[in-house]
């Protein structure tokens, strides 16, 4: 019942995005006002690994291909993105059907970026990908059967 609730709260909130203007962001990477939402998503997918949507090997490689997408994307959006697709050769303030032009996508954009990365971008990824492991691994520990503190001999 409560994701019910925040799925209709995400519903709304998405309409309302809509209504904006400038519904896509503005300049900037991505439709961030979107991320208002990530939680309720996060609270859907507990929600599916909880009644046994990962069971699967299929859904679990899935998720894991998706999931390092989307660690891709945002290590290259958040350490090369410089804007220069939203304003070259045209504004996409002044033009917003370049949102939907498949030939020249915004994250393909920022790929592209990539080969040109400084020491910088390649040490933030390292770090961000080390703190995916830790808690990747914390997960897998807690998984595991606890030992009982008391043995008995």
């Amino acid at each position: 019942m409560r994701l019910r609730g925040l799925s209709l709260i995400w519903l709304a909130t998405l309409v309302l995005y809509s209504t904006y203007a400038e519904w896509w962001g503005g300049r900037v990477f991505g439709s961030r006002f979107l991320d208002d939402l990530a939680p309720v998503l996060i609270v859907a997918i507990a929600w599916g690994t909880s009644v046994g949507m990962m069971r699967s090997v299929f859904a679990r490689a899935l998720f894991a291909v998706l999931a390092l997408w989307s660690f891709v994307i945002f290590q290259a959006a958040a350490f090369l993105y410089d804007k220069t697709w939203d304003t070259v050769p045209v504004n996409v303030n002044d033009d917003p059907s370049k949102l939907f032009n498949w030939s020249d996508p915004q994250w393909l954009a920022v790929l592209r970026a990539v080969p040109s990365a400084d020491e910088r971008v390649i040490a933030g990824a390292l770090l961000t990908g080390l703190v995916l492991l830790l808690l990747v691994r914390l997960e897998l520990r807690g998984r595991l059967p606890a030992e009982s503190a008391f043995k008995v001999s």
